[in-house]
C-alpha cells in the first residue's frame, strides 16, 4: 500500500490538489500550504487509492455506514461504496449537512442509516477536525456509534488531537510535515 500511498502523493502534486503558497482555509486560520481533496476524489485513479485503503479500514473496525461532511465526503463515500459492492461488503453510506435543509423532508443527513449503526465518518482535509466532529454529532444525536474518523489528509494542525479529546478512533491516509506530503505512517 505504501506504493499506492507514493502515488497517490504523485497524483495530488502533479493535479494541482497539493500547492504552496499564501492560503486562507475554511477554518480562518492562514497557511502556506493547501490541499483540495475534492481534485484527487474525483480522479479515477487517485479515488481507487483512497477508496480502496478507507475499505480496509472499515472491514478492521465492523463498521457498516459511512458518512461525511457535504461536499469533501461525497466522491469519496461513493468510490467506497462501490468498492464495498465488488467485494460483497454491506455497506451503506450517509452525507451530513453543516445544517438541517429548510425544505424538502427538512434533513441534516442524507443516506441509509439507522439506530445502533456503527459509522466511520471520512472526510477530505483535517485541520482543526470541526467538520468530522460535526458529522460525528449528528449521527450520534441519531443513535448511531462513531467507531472512527479518517481523512485523506491530515493538516496536523490540531485536528488529530481534537478529534482523539472528543474520544474518537483518528487515522489518515497522508499528512503534510514540513511542506511535503508524506504518508500518514
Amino acid at each position: 500500500m505504501k506504493n499506492k500511498l507514493k502515488r497517490l502523493i504523485e497524483i495530488a502534486e502533479m493535479s494541482g490538489a497539493f500547492k504552496i503558497g499564501d492560503f486562507l482555509l475554511s477554518s480562518g486560520k492562514k497557511s502556506n500550504v493547501y490541499f483540495d481533496g475534492r481534485i484527487i476524489s474525483l480522479i479515477p485513479e487517485s479515488l481507487e487509492i483512497i477508496s480502496s485503503k478507507i475499505l480496509e479500514e472499515i472491514k478492521d473496525r465492523k463498521a457498516n455506514v459511512l458518512a461525511g461532511p457535504t461536499l469533501g465526503a461525497d466522491p469519496i463515500i461513493g468510490g467506497v461504496l462501490v468498492k464495498a459492492m465488488e467485494n460483497n461488503i454491506q455497506l451503506h453510506g450517509a452525507i451530513v449537512r453543516k445544517e438541517t435543509k429548510k425544505h424538502g423532508a427538512e434533513k441534516q443527513i442524507e443516506g441509509l442509516f439507522k439506530e445502533e449503526d456503527k459509522v466511520i465518518i471520512i472526510d477530505d482535509t483535517c485541520t482543526t477536525g470541526k467538520s468530522v466532529l460535526m458529522a460525528a454529532k449528528a449521527l450520534e444525536n441519531h443513535g448511531c456509534k462513531v467507531v472512527g474518523i479518517i481523512c485523506v489528509v491530515d493538516r496536523d494542525e490540531g485536528g488529530k488531537e481534537n478529534i482523539e479529546k472528543c474520544g474518537y478512533k483518528f487515522s489518515s491516509l497522508l499528512k503534510i510535515e514540513n511542506l511535503k506530503l508524506i504518508p500518514w505512517n
